[in-house]
């Protein structure tokens, strides 16, 4: 018996939860491409969205923690949020350096293209002066380059952090969503049946074989943390 009235999506950075949200805000328009992304655009810019008679929300702590919703999603540490027993959480974990890197080539390409993406007033700085992959993850926040620690832990504390995700419905992990990840899902719960589909890439850059391996180092504490994770499938 499914006791779930609402849908949390713990929305680590770069773990493939854009595309997620896209394709679940997608079941209302029956996946049309040009409407999923007008809905989308107009949630994000209102973080309140009624579509159907199902009240969506993203990125609003203060809506989300009434409790008021159908579905809702954000990048807030799931330690700062509050939910009731009838809300269903999922999230999803990545390779610590590959979800690095995807987020360096996302704050790239913005910058290639002078994208005046919101967030480019905040991390686009962290390129530096030389643009280059080491100085990105150098000039980081630690709460931004270990975000998957983080989330789950305001103290980077590892216990502390699978304490707190042994109480998530649903964990996921990026690499293996497309072969099982989204069809487990959907059995758990199946208003989160999608398809599956990744929505969004950024133009890959060069990564040094150097950096590659100070990254590694660089985020050894999330690596432990990964390792240790009970994922649900």
């Amino acid at each position: 018996m499914n006791i779930y009235k609402k849908i949390y999506h713990s929305h680590i950075r770069k773990c493939a939860g854009t595309s997620f949200n896209k394709l679940i805000l997608g079941k209302e328009c029956d996946q049309n491409q040009e409407s999923r992304d007008k809905i989308y655009s107009s949630l994000c810019g209102s973080n309140s969205l009624l579509l159907n008679g199902k009240i969506y929300l993203c990125h609003n702590n203060h809506l989300i923690n009434q409790g008021n919703y159908y579905y809702a999603f954000s990048h807030s540490p799931y330690w700062s949020l509050k939910f009731d027993d009838d809300t269903f959480i999922f999230t999803n974990f990545r390779d610590p350096v590959k979800r690095v890197i995807s987020h360096y080539q996302m704050i790239k390409e913005y910058y290639d293209e002078n994208n005046n993406h919101p967030c480019m007033m905040t991390e686009g700085k962290w390129l530096g002066k030389d643009k280059t992959f080491k100085e990105f993850l150098s000039n980081m926040p630690i709460q931004h380059s270990h975000a998957q620690l983080y989330h789950y832990s305001k103290n980077l504390d590892i216990s502390e952090a699978l304490v707190n995700i042994d109480r998530i419905n649903f964990v996921g992990r990026v690499e293996t969503l497309s072969e099982k990840g989204y069809e487990e899902l959907g059995k758990i719960c199946p208003n989160l049946s999608i398809p599956n589909e990744h929505l969004r890439k950024s133009k890959p850059q060069k990564i040094s074989e150097d950096d590659y391996n100070f990254a590694k180092e660089f985020l050894k504490k999330e690596f432990d943390l990964i390792q240790n994770i009970k994922f649900s499938y």
